[in-house]
Formats: C-alpha cells, sequence, structure tokens
C-alpha cells in the first residue's frame, strides 16, 4: 500500500457536491479503467483505492457542511477554482490504472461536471508514513468526515441504515482491522479496544456535522480525538493499524473521500 500527494490546478466553477465525488470523477475520467475499482460492486470490498476531497492551501477540506441540527433547504453552490492538494492511498494492482491517470492529467484534461472543468496535476509527491517505535498518546485528526461502519451487524451479517457515531478505537479502525487481520479480526478489534483507550475529553474534540450528498444532508463525526496507549504488549498490531488509517483512511466511503485521517503521537 501506498500513498501519494498530489496539486491539482482546477478551473473555476459552482458545485453543490461534496468534493470527494469531484475528485472520483476526476480520476475516472483520466483512466476509465479506475471507474471498476471505484464503481463496480463486485471489486472486493473494502475498495483498493481512497481519496480525499479538494483540500486548500492549509490542507483543509473544501465541502459544504453545517452544525447544529439538520438543515432544512439545500445549500448555497460554493465557488471551487484555483489549486488544491488530494491525497490517494491504494493497495497493489492499483497502482498502474493511477499512474495512467496521473500521466493524463500532467497533461491536462477537460471534464463535463455540469460545466467544462480544466483540471492540470502539478505536483506529485509519494507521502512516507512514520511511526515512532514507543508512544504513550495518539492525536486523531479527522481531516474529512469521519462515517464509521459497524463491526457488530458485520460480524453478525447484518445490513442497516443506523450508522454508530462513538469512535471507539476499535470502532474508529475496524475496516483497517478487518482488511489487515480478516480471519483474527474479533480479536484483534478486543485488543485494540482495550489497549487503545479513549481520553476522557475525546467528545470535547468530536462534533457531529452535516455533510451534503446526492442531495441529502447527512450526518458524521468531524474534529480530534485522542487516545491513550494503556498495554505496550499490544504495540506492535497498533502501529500495523494506524499506519494502515494513514495511509488508506478509516470507516466507510474511503474512495469517495470520507475518513481521511492524519495521527500525532506522544510520548
Amino acid at each position: 500500500m501506498a500513498l501519494m500527494k498530489l496539486t491539482l490546478e482546477v478551473s473555476p466553477f459552482l458545485t453543490t457536491d461534496y468534493t470527494g465525488k469531484f475528485v472520483k470523477t476526476v480520476l475516472i475520467n483520466a483512466n476509465p479503467e479506475l471507474e471498476a475499482v471505484f464503481e463496480d460492486k463486485k471489486y472486493p470490498s473494502p475498495k483498493p483505492i481512497r481519496i480525499t476531497p479538494l483540500l486548500d492551501e492549509r490542507e483543509r477540506p473544501v465541502f459544504i457542511k453545517a452544525e447544529g441540527r439538520r438543515p432544512v433547504n439545500p445549500p448555497s453552490p460554493i465557488s471551487i477554482g484555483g489549486v488544491y492538494n488530494i491525497y490517494v492511498g491504494f493497495r497493489n494492482g492499483v497502482e498502474p490504472m493511477l499512474h495512467k491517470a496521473i500521466s493524463k492529467l500532467t497533461g491536462g484534461l477537460e471534464i463535463d461536471y455540469g460545466t467544462k472543468v480544466s483540471v492540470r496535476v502539478i505536483g506529485m509527491k509519494v507521502v512516507k508514513t512514520q511511526i515512532p517505535d514507543r508512544f504513550s498518546k495518539v492525536r486523531v485528526h479527522f481531516i474529512s468526515p469521519v462515517i464509521l461502519a459497524d463491526p457488530f451487524a458485520r460480524m453478525l451479517n447484518k445490513k442497516r441504515h443506523i450508522k454508530r457515531f462513538l469512535p471507539l478505537s476499535g470502532i474508529l479502525f475496524y475496516v483497517n482491522i478487518y482488511e489487515l487481520f480478516r480471519k483474527k479480526r474479533k480479536s484483534i478489534m478486543s485488543y485494540v479496544n482495550y489497549a487503545l483507550v479513549e481520553s476522557h475529553a475525546i467528545m470535547d474534540g468530536i462534533k457531529r456535522i452535516w455533510y451534503y450528498y446526492d442531495g441529502k444532508w447527512l450526518p458524521a463525526i468531524y474534529g480530534v480525538a485522542d487516545y491513550l496507549l494503556s498495554d505496550l504488549s499490544y504495540i506492535s498490531v497498533i502501529k500495523e493499524i494506524l499506519k494502515d488509517g494513514i495511509e488508506m483512511g478509516v470507516g466507510s466511503g474511503r474512495a469517495t473521500g470520507f475518513g481521511s485521517v492524519k495521527v500525532e503521537f506522544f510520548n
């Protein structure tokens, strides 16, 4: 798996879409082979690719959001245009298709996104993930909205539309645990919940926000969450899970720009 930072130059346009959808559309237009990776339900799940929404010069996500009660009316469009960063994480097998898309975008590409929009890659960097050997606390910054997966529904082979909103460490990183330790995911989730304990102040840093997607206001969690490492005997497993979360994102919807996180480590 790998993580890549791309800098894009985008011509002006107006949109109410979550800008992760725009990023996905750009990559598919640059290489139609990626459509199966992003869209085909027959393709392995979770998706072997993750993206971010458009990020401004301070690496803040650009998207329509609201706090408090669910808004009643559709939002006004926001103006997009200029230079943005995005991060793309991917697993084995996706890299050739992604490089083909980047090669196309380096020369510039015009897409139809309700109006004609020009996109060009003007910078590219491979991001190296550094995990310290020892730490006692991690601070997880939710760069884009996080939609938590429900491990308990999945373990029972049930489907439901009710989401979870309490970011216990084993739930926050469940998709990463699933991908790394499929056969042992139940026990690993228990280890993570036991050893990586939420701070007493976690609810001070996390808030619910509303994002606008496909004509609906939907809830997600956003902010900063602190976790304390209570048992060093599990640190090697936790390091592997944190690395995967940084590179591939957390939760559901990672292939549409949700669940992007950065992690700080403290002793």
